[in-house]
């Protein structure tokens, strides 16, 4: 399970090639935007979510972990869903999907994989 919940941190470097950024009009300076605010949560957020686990317990860190970094991905995955569906359909609107958005969500899981490590 552990190695499951590991690649979640690391699965956003799969989608860091020219195709996918292509396909988001993004560049390769704004998925460094993504990496930053997910190096940074983690780097401000390590000695919190360490003593919150040391607080709650191991058992009970790692399921708010798992559940957390789950649904920062869940989320992360519906959002691009939606997006696609309504590009295709030609609804009004941004033709890219929110950068910002996407960092957020990036953090977000980056900060319940802290309490998993």
């Amino acid at each position: 399970m552990y190695a499951l919940f590991y690649m979640t941190r690391y699965s956003i470097v799969a989608g860091n090639v020219a195709g996918v950024r292509a396909a988001l009009g993004w560049g390769a300076a704004d998925f460094g935007f993504v990496l930053a605010a997910g190096f940074w949560t983690y780097a401000a957020s390590a000695l919190f979510t360490g003593m919150a686990a040391d607080v709650i317990g191991g058992k009970r860190a790692l399921l708010v972990s798992v559940a957390g970094a789950a649904s920062c991905n869940v989320a992360l995955g519906l959002y691009f869903r939606g997006f696609d569906a309504s590009v295709e359909q030609g609804v009004p609107g941004d033709s890219q999907p929110s950068l910002v958005l996407f960092a957020m969500l990036y953090a977000g899981n980056i900060l319940f994989q802290g309490f998993g490590t």
